[in-house]
């Protein structure tokens, strides 16, 4: 009489099972890849984001301290102040340039106040001052004698309107800035930041 023989188990896995587990490793990983890549992509536009909105945001902060110290005259040569100039890469930019009150300290206070003349009136500094665009988007302020100082990167044009060249819409005695900024992020992505504001000067009259 026979016995009955029992089949030894078999242990580890299909090659059919090993397939399948294989295909799904893979999908997952390369789901994770991608979710990877997706943040990684959102985390530098973001942070690129972060900074035109820091740069734009120290150029309004450095340009409206210099232009609301400066104001609307005509000097001893019968010229006109603030000027424009055209500037920038492309030539479309309206650039300012102006002039500064001249500064007196108090040796007591260490305050500086405007020096007045005979009359009353406010004496300028001989200095001009200048907003300049280059080439690789850095927007500078140069004055006469002095270093060059970068306002801010990343700047495609700037536009200084006064009373006239804005065909009348802003206030006699203020200027309009509007600012373009432009970037990549580091998967190549264009990034764009426009602000415009006005800037009410301190006029000598």
């Amino acid at each position: 009489m026979a016995r009955n023989r029992r089949q030894p188990q078999r242990g580890g896995f299909s090659l059919v099972e090993m397939t399948i587990a294989t295909t799904v490793l893979v999908t997952l990983g390369a789901g994770l890849t991608l979710a990877v890549g997706r943040l990684r992509s959102r985390a530098a536009q973001g942070s690129a984001e972060s900074s035109l909105e820091v740069e734009a945001a120290r150029a309004r902060s450095m340009i409206t301290h210099d232009l609301r110290k400066s104001g609307f005259f005509t000097d001893e040569a019968a010229t006109d102040w603030p000027q424009f100039a055209a500037g920038g890469p492309d030539g479309q930019s309206r650039l300012a340039v102006y002039r500064l009150p001249e500064l007196t300290e108090d040796p007591d206070t260490r305050r500086t106040t405007a020096v007045l003349d005979e009359y009353g009136e406010r004496v300028w500094d001989e200095r001009s001052f200048r907003l300049e665009l280059g080439d690789d988007g850095r927007l500078l302020r140069t004055a006469d004698g002095e270093q060059p100082v970068t306002i801010a990167r990343h700047v495609r044009r700037i536009v200084v309107d006064d009373n006239a060249s804005s065909g009348y819409t802003v206030p006699l005695d203020a200027l309009r800035v509007r600012m373009d900024f432009a970037r990549t992020d580091e998967s190549g992505r264009s990034l764009r930041l426009s602000r415009e504001w006005t800037v009410q000067l301190r006029n000598r009259d």
